[in-house]
């Protein structure tokens, strides 16, 4: 090896990543019998899997089935507040670590996952998870899929920056507002954000904000590369999806409103603990939008002070990220489609991102003391 050279470091060398039928037998019959929510069982399988590698014996499976009641009990907490929306992550892995093996052993595991659109020389896959309704279930698919090997890490034991990892977000459209959006190409009420114009600012903002706080340069030159001009969507199922810069849809088919919508932010990345943090402060900001929409469409119950007040804290936000925007001199929107050279200029010569952040932690934290969640740093997560 050369000297001063530093080889990567995998928690698995590319030798060692084979698809183990016994042991993922083995996990699936370690968590069969658990009591857990639905939406946990899938994350439950891969967290055996790797625990199973980890520490052998009862002693080992002892702390993954520990590890697991956690997380459930985390989960249950969040889906009985009906003020967040669900949460759901599409991560973006490079099949030079993701191989065949371990793909089987997603499939083997239930966990979703089908090839994506490459670029270049680079070949994806997609590895989208169950929804949940806490954010930590979704960090903590993020970290087990590090475990598994389908993500480098450097020496520091850190995601490897060399790498680029596309994570898209979606959140859940409560029922009350379906009429607010649209997938139906007919609808008169129909804008290009796929929700009434009425709302379109307040979507832009809140794509643009989490642009700014999380995507780095590398990102949105990533995205530039892939001709990803879409960093928002308003999707309804596979088929069907609403882009934010053209209006289209990827297929003319009319919405069946039987089926869940969501709402996806798409310029997101996996890098470590700012990752964690925007997987929870998102969930808290789009629940400030989605009850300032609910008011707009007269779905607002007076008599819920919570509903009421997540409404005036995301007002009080815009008009705190509009004077964000004034004092870096920004008055265009969506650059990261519109003009992404433009957006690497100001984060690299301004304090943006920072201001961003600040304010998205600001207003996240108002909104877990409003809910009565209590509060766990971005690391503390992580540990779990």
């Amino acid at each position: 090896m050369t000297e001063g050279i530093k080889p990567r470091l995998f928690y698995k060398s590319l030798e060692e990543k084979t698809y183990d039928p016994r042991r993922a037998f083995e996990a699936i019959k370690q968590v069969k019998n658990m009591e857990m929510e639905r939406t946990v069982r899938p994350l439950a399988r891969l967290m055996a899997y790797n625990g199973l590698e980890d520490a052998s014996g009862r002693d080992g499976e002892k702390r993954a089935a520990e590890r697991i009641a956690a997380i459930d009990i985390n989960e249950k907490k969040y889906k009985e507040n009906r003020y967040l929306p669900t949460e759901g992550v599409e991560i973006e892995c490079h099949r030079d670590f993701l191989d065949r093996n371990l793909i089987e052993t997603l499939n083997k595991l239930e966990i979703n996952n089908r090839e994506e659109e490459g670029y270049g020389d680079v070949r994806l896959w997609e590895v989208s998870p169950r929804f949940s309704y806490s954010p930590r279930v979704q960090s903590r698919y993020l970290e087990e899929l590090v475990k598994l090997g389908a993500v480098p890490i450097d020496l520091d034991g850190k995601v490897d920056i060399n790498y680029v990892h596309s994570l898209h977000i979606n959140f859940g459209i409560p029922a009350e507002i379906y009429s607010a959006f649209s997938l139906n190409s007919a609808s008169q009420t129909d804008s290009r954000y796929g929700i009434k114009e009425f709302y379109e600012k307040n979507l832009v903002n809140c794509s643009d904000v989490l642009s700014y706080a999380f995507t780095s340069t590398e990102r949105v030159m990533n995205m530039k590369r892939q001709g990803m001009n879409d960093p928002l969507l308003v999707k309804g199922d596979d088929a069907t999806m609403r882009s934010l810069k053209t209006g289209e849809l990827s297929r003319q088919m009319s919405f069946n409103y039987n089926r869940p919508l969501r709402l996806e932010f798409r310029s997101g990345e996996f890098r470590d603990l700012p990752t964690f943090r925007l997987l929870s402060e998102a969930q808290n900001l789009t629940a400030m939008l989605f009850a300032y929409i609910k008011e707009g469409e007269g779905k607002v119950d007076g008599s819920d002070e919570k509903e009421v007040d997540l409404r005036i804290l995301w007002e009080r936000f815009e008009e705190e990220y509009e004077k964000i925007l004034a004092g870096h001199g920004i008055t265009d929107k969506n650059l990261i489609a519109e003009n992404p050279d433009r957006l690497i200029k100001l984060m690299e010569s301004t304090n943006i991102k920072k201001d961003c952040r600040s304010l998205i932690a600001a207003y996240s934290k108002k909104v877990i003391r409003l809910l009565g969640l209590g509060y766990e740093s971005a690391a503390k997560e992580q540990g779990k």
